[in-house]
Order: structure tokens, then sequence, then C-alpha cells
């Protein structure tokens, strides 16, 4: 781990300077943009343009566990559907409800361009599939693998 001295540079500017073996490596010039990502624990995460632009979509997650009224899952999802996000992850801490599962499956058919990528006991993914260009060849085929080892899981619980 590196250390670098915070500057204060004019009137309200504060600055820290990029290790310049990282620059070299991620090709960054005077000028171009690096993005700034605040992680959860308070720490933040710099990365170049070309790795940020290849990140997936940042996910709005949803806890089902206080969606507790019916319907009311459906409509936070149809609300962060109009409010253009296109990763949405319904979460709970334990096993979705089937409920939930079948709230989920019902406003993803009404929706247009609304899929499940993804589906655990413990969470579904959606994302908007109207932008081909947001899926990567990797990202599926790795949803792929997560799909069917999900599936072998659900079936190995059922026989026990």
């Amino acid at each position: 781990m590196e250390s670098r001295k915070v500057q204060k540079v004019g009137y309200s500017t504060i600055t820290v300077s990029l290790p310049t073996e990282w620059v070299k490596q991620n090709s960054i010039n005077p000028g171009d943009l690096v993005f700034i990502a605040r992680e959860k624990d308070g720490t933040l995460r710099i990365m170049p343009s070309q790795i940020a632009q290849r990140e997936e979509a940042d996910e709005y997650v949803i806890n089902a566990d206080a969606c507790d009224e019916p319907g009311l899952l459906e409509r936070i999802i149809v609300g962060s559907y109009m409010l253009g996000r296109d990763v949405i992850r319904v979460s709970s801490a334990n096993r979705l409800e089937k409920g939930h599962t079948d709230e989920v499956r019902r406003i993803v058919r009404k929706l247009i361009g609304l899929g499940i990528l993804e589906e655990t006991p413990k969470q579904i993914l959606l994302q908007c599939s109207v932008d081909p260009t947001k899926f990567k060849l990797d990202m599926l085929i790795r949803r792929l693998s997560i799909i069917a080892s999900t599936i072998l899981s659900d079936a190995m619980q059922a026989l026990t």
C-alpha cells in the first residue's frame, strides 16, 4: 500500500497525486478522466475511464424483506424501471419468499426489455436489455454458469 499526501490547491480544491507507474500502465494523460467510486465502507476506488466503462451498470438493490405489503415489490421495480435503472437486484437476508419471486416474475413479463439474468435462493438480478451493447459475452457466460449451478443446488436440496 502506498501513502500519498493530501494537498490544497487554490482556495477550495484538495488533491491527491496518482502513482506514476499506475498512470503509465493505464495510459492516462493529463486531461483524461478517471472515475472515483465511493464504496460502502467509506473507501474510494479510482478507475481509468476504459475500465469504468466496462464495469456493469450500477445496481439498484431492493430489500425484499422490507416489502411486506402485497404488490409493494412490484411497485418498487416499476418505479426503478421508470427511473431508467438498468440493473435491479432484489435480495433477501435469508431466502426469497415465494410471493416475492412470483411478484418479480409477474412484473418482468409486463415490462418491455426487463429480464431475469440471475436467480438464486437469496436474490434475483434483473437487467433492462433495451441496449444490447451492455451484454458482454463473458458476463453472459458467467451468469449462465450461475443459473446452472443454482438449478443443480436446488435439485440436490429437493432430493435430500
